[in-house]
C-alpha cells in the first residue's frame, strides 16, 4: 500500500514540470526586487544621514568661523595665565599679599629644641612640596675650655667662661692643644696691626698669646689664621665695650654691651672655602672623599667677654703706641690656654619647600639658616626665620586663591650655618650644575634685626628692582600710608647698595656659582643699643625692648622680602638691569687702576705670555699695537671691552624691555605665531641672563682659593669683606706686576665673552 502511494507521487511531479519551475521564478523574482528596493531603500536613507551630518558639520564650521572672527584679542601674559588656571593678575597679587600678610602664627616652636621636623611640618602645612636634605659633616664640641693667667709660675687668674645658660664659649673648627705664652695685644688682628707688633715686639711675638678685640671688618677666622702666620700660639678674641660708642647702664638694665656678653663664631675661613673644610667643591655625601683639614688654623682660640678680658688688659705695661688702645704687651705675665674639643661626624638637615612655577625651570630661591650659638638668638637666627615663615604664611594665602607663580619659588631652611655656612654650601655643592643652570636669584634672610639701620647687600644687576619694591612696601616709623621704605631709606643714607663679601649663606650663590644674591635687614647702626651677637643676650627681652618692640621692622622685611620675590617671579622677562651692572663695574675699574701702584707701571713691558688665555689676550694686542706692547695699552684694551660691554648692555636692556611691552600687548588670534615668536625670545633672553654671570667664573679660581670663582664680585683674602676685581686688586695690593698682568688679561677675555653673550 505504501508503495503504491509513493509511485502515485512521483507520478504527479512528473505530470507539472512547468508549474513547479514557474513557481520558483516568480519567488526568485520578487526576491530580487526586495532586495533591489530594500537596497535602494537604504541607499536613500545614507544619503539622508550624509546630507545631515554635512549641514550639521557646516553649521558647526560657521559658528566657529563666526566666533573667531568675534574671538576677543588676548596678550601671551593672559594666555599663560589661562592655560595654567591662574586667573589673579600682577597687581592682584601684590596687593593681596600686602594685605593680607599679617605676623605668622604663633611661633613657641621655634624656642624648642628639634626644630627640623616642625619646620617641615609647617612648611607642608603652608602648602609647600617639602624634602629634606642630609649631609654628613665632622663638627666640634667642647669638653674643656680654660683660661689662666700666670705670674712667677702661680695662677692669679683664671676667668669663668661659662655664659648665663650655662653654655661654654668656644670657636666652630678651634684647633685641640694646650698653648702657653706671654700676654701680647694685637688689636683688631689685622696684617697692619701684626706688622705694627712684628716691628715693636720682634721675636718676642713669637710663641705669644694675642688678645684680639673682635671687629666688623674682620672675620674672627682670618685675625686667627693671620696671627697663626705671625708666629702666636694662641688667639683670646673679646668685644671691648669702648668700640661701642654708646653711653648708658649695660643690658638689661640700659642699651650699652653687657660685659659678660661673649661672641661666639666660626674660625672656619668661609673667605676661601666655606662650607664643610674636608669636601671644598663637592657635597658631604656618605661616602663622599675627604680630606684634611688644610683649611682650618692649627693654634687654638677661644672666645671670652670684656669681664674675662679686663684683668688680662690691666697686666699689659709694655710700650704704648697711639695707633692702639692699650699697651703692646706684658712683661711679667704668662697666659696657658686650654681648648680641648671633641669632633664628631654628624648629619645636618637642610628643609627645602617648593612652590612650583608654571615655567617648571627657572627658579628663585630664599634661604635662612635655623641653627643658633645659643639656645635661641632673637635677633640670629630666629628673626630671619620669622620673617621667611610669615612671607611663606603669605604666598600661602595666595595658593588658596589658585594662585600658581611663573617661576619655581625654593624656601630652604639652613641647618649648620654658624660653623662655617656648613648647609648652604653643601646643598649648592651638591646642586651646582642644576642652579647654574635654571636659579635666577637668592635672597637670603639672616639677622635681619638687629638694629634700626635699613642695610642692603646685593648682586648690581638688581638694584633697581630693590629701589622698586622699596617703594611698594610701608616704612617701619611710617605713621601715614604715603611713608614708604623707600623714603626711610633714601633720607638714611640715599639709597646706598653695596655688594656682598663671604659673611652669609649668599657666598656659594654668589661667589660660587656666579648666582647674583640680595641680603637685607636692619642692622646695628650709631645710635642702637649694643647688639649681642652670637651671646646668650641676643634674646627676646632685647628684642621686645630695643631690637623691634612693635612687630614693625619684622613686617616691613617680610613684606618687602616678598615684593622683591612676586616682581622677580611675576615678570615673563627677568627684572634684572644689565646696564647698570657695567655702568657700575666699569666706573669702579677706573677706580681701582687709577692709583700710584698702576701708574709706576704705565711704561712697563709685556711679553709673551704662556696661559693660553693670556697668550690669546696679547695676541690681540700685538695686533693692534703691532710694536712693543706696554702695560698701558693692556689697560686701554680692558678700558675699550668695558666700553663695549656697556654698549651691548644698553641694547640688550631696551630688548628685553620691548619684549615686556609686546608680551602684554592684545594679537588677534589668526597673530598666533607672533606670541609663538615672542615666547621663544623670552625664554633665549632669560636664558642669557640665568647665566650671565657664569662667563665671568674663572675654573681654576681666585690666586690660593681655588673655590671662589667670580672674576668681579668676590671677598677680600685679608678680611673677608666685600671687594670688586678680587684678583686684580690683590695683585696691586701686593705690588705684584706679573699677577697684575695676567688677571687684566683674564678681566678683557671674560668681558669679552659677556658681550658676545649679550650680543649673539
Amino acid at each position: 500500500m505504501s508503495s503504491d502511494s509513493n509511485s502515485e507521487s512521483d507520478c504527479l511531479v512528473l505530470e507539472n514540470p512547468n508549474r513547479s519551475y514557474g513557481s520558483v521564478l516568480r519567488r526568485l523574482s520578487n526576491a530580487s526586487t526586495k532586495s533591489v528596493w530594500s537596497k535602494i531603500e537604504r541607499g536613500r536613507r545614507l544619503q539622508q544621514r550624509m546630507r545631515f551630518w554635512h549641514y550639521c558639520l557646516f553649521g558647526a564650521f560657521v559658528m566657529i568661523i563666526f566666533n573667531l572672527i568675534f574671538l576677543p584679542r588676548t596678550s601671551l601674559s593672559r594666555d599663560l595665565r589661562r592655560l595654567h588656571g591662574d586667573g589673579l593678575t600682577d597687581s592682584d597679587l601684590k596687593r593681596i599679599y600686602l594685605n593680607e600678610l599679617a605676623s605668622p602664627d604663633s611661633l613657641e616652636w621655634l624656642y624648642k629644641e628639634d626644630l627640623t621636623h616642625k619646620m617641615k611640618e609647617k612648611f607642608e602645612e603652608y602648602g609647600l612640596k617639602t624634602s629634606l636634605s642630609e649631609y654628613y659633616v665632622t663638627l666640634n664640641e667642647p669638653t674643656k675650655v680654660s683660661v689662666s693667667l700666670l705670674l712667677d709660675q702661680n695662677v692669679v687668674y683664671t676667668p669663668e667662661l661659662e655664659d648665663d645658660e650655662g653654655k661654654i664659649a668656644f670657636h666652630a673648627f678651634s684647633a685641640n692643644g694646650t698653648a702657653r705664652g706671654p700676654l701680647v695685644f694685637a688689636n683688631y688682628g689685622t696684617c697692619e696691626d701684626f706688622e705694627v707688633l712684628k716691628v715693636e715686639l720682634e721675636e718676642a711675638l713669637k710663641g705669644s698669646i694675642a688678645l684680639i678685640k673682635y671687629s666688623n671688618l674682620i672675620l674672627p677666622s682670618l685675625q686667627v689664621e693671620i696671627a697663626e702666620k705671625f708666629g702666636v700660639a694662641g688667639v683670646l678674641l673679646f668685644n671691648d665695650p669702648a668700640d661701642d660708642h654708646i653711653d648708658g647702664k649695660p643690658f638689661p638694665r640700659g642699651p650699652a654691651r653687657n660685659p659678660q656678653s661673649t661672641q661666639r663664631d666660626t674660625v672656619n675661613n668661609i673667605a676661601n672655602s666655606p662650607g664643610d673644610p674636608a669636601t671644598p667643591g663637592w657635597a658631604s655625601k656618605k661616602h663622599s672623599r675627604k680630606l684634611g683639614d688644610q683649611q682650618v688654623p692649627s693654634i687654638p682660640s677661644i672666645p671670652i667677654s670684656f669681664e674675662a678680658a679686663e684683668p688680662m688688659l690691666d697686666t699689659l705695661n709694655g710700650k704704648k703706641i697711639s695707633k692702639f688702645p692699650y699697651p703692646l704687651n706684658s712683661t711679667e705675665h704668662i697666659v696657658v690656654l686650654e681648648n680641648i674639643q671633641e669632633y664628631k661626624l654628624k648629619t645636618i638637615t637642610n628643609v627645602v619647600g617648593k612652590i612650583p612655577g608654571i615655567l617648571g625651570t627657572e627658579e628663585i630661591i630664599v634661604g635662612s639658616h635655623r641653627d643658633s650659638w645659643t639656645n635661641f638668638g632673637e635677633g640670629d637666627p630666629i628673626s630671619g626665620t620669622k620673617a621667611m615663615l610669615s612671607m611663606i604664611q603669605g604666598f600661602s594665602k595666595l595658593l588658596d586663591l589658585g594662585y600658581k607663580p611663573l617661576r619655581n619659588i625654593k624656601f630652604i631652611s639652613w641647618d649648620a650655618s654658624k660653623y662655617g655656612l656648613i648647609g648652604s654650601t653643601e646643598y649648592a655643592e651638591d646642586h651646582q650644575r642644576y642652579i647654574k643652570k635654571n636659579t635666577l636669584c637668592y635672597f637670603n634672610l639672616d639677622t635681619v634685626i638687629s638694629g634700626s639701620t635699613f642695610h642692603v647687600g646685593s648682586h648690581p644687576m638688581l638694584k633697581n628692582l630693590i629701589i622698586d619694591a622699596s617703594k611698594t612696601v610701608l616704612s617701619p616709623n611710617s605713621i601715614k600710608e604715603e611713608d614708604y621704605l623707600y623714603d626711610y631709606w633714601l633720607k638714611q643714607d640715599n639709597l646706598t647698595v653695596e655688594t656682598l663679601g663671604s659673611d652669609g649663606d649668599f657666598n656659594v650663590f654668589q661667589n660660587h656659582l656666579g648666582v647674583p644674591s640680595i641680603q637685607i635687614g636692619f642692622v646695628n647702626g650709631p645710635g642702637d643699643a649694643v647688639f649681642h651677637k652670637h651671646s646668650s643676650f641676643d634674646n627676646k627681652l632685647w628684642m621686645q625692648k630695643y631690637g623691634d618692640p612693635e612687630g614693625k621692622k619684622l613686617d616691613t622685611i617680610s613684606k618687602f622680602i616678598g615684593m622683591l620675590t612676586l616682581m622677580l617671579s611675576e615678570n615673563e622677562v627677568a627684572h634684572f638691569d644689565v646696564n647698570t651692572y657695567s655702568t657700575l663695574t666699569a666706573d669702579l675699574y677706573n677706580n681701582l687702576i687709577n692709583c700710584k701702584t698702576i701708574n709706576k707701571w704705565k711704561n712697563f713691558y709685556i711679553l709673551e705670555q704662556e696661559d693660553p688665555v693670556c697668550k690669546k689676550v696679547w695676541k690681540q694686542l700685538l695686533s693692534r699695537q703691532a710694536s712693543e706692547i706696554k702695560f698701558v695699552h693692556l689697560l686701554d684694551l680692558v678700558r675699550s671691552n668695558f666700553l663695549k660691554w656697556n654698549s651691548a648692555s644698553v641694547i640688550f636692556h631696551k630688548y628685553m624691555k620691548d619684549l615686556q611691552e609686546e608680551i602684554v600687548e592684545d594679537y588677534p588670534w589668526f597673530k598666533y605665531y607672533k606670541k609663538i615668536k615672542i615666547a621663544i625670545q623670552i625664554k633665549l633672553a632669560n636664558l642669557k641672563l640665568v647665566s650671565l654671570d657664569n662667563h665671568l667664573l674663572i675654573e681654576e679660581g681666585l690666586p690660593g682659593r681655588p673655590w671662589m670663582k667670580h672674576t668681579i664680585l668676590g671677598a677680600d683674602k685679608l678680611t673677608g669683606q666685600a671687594t670688586l676685581f678680587p684678583g686684580l686688586s690683590e695683585a696691586i695690593d701686593e705690588v705684584n706686576y706679573e699677577e697684575a698682568v695676567k688677571w687684566l688679561m683674564i678681566l678683557s677675555d671674560k668681558l669679552e665673552s659677556i658681550t658676545r653673550a649679550l650680543s649673539s
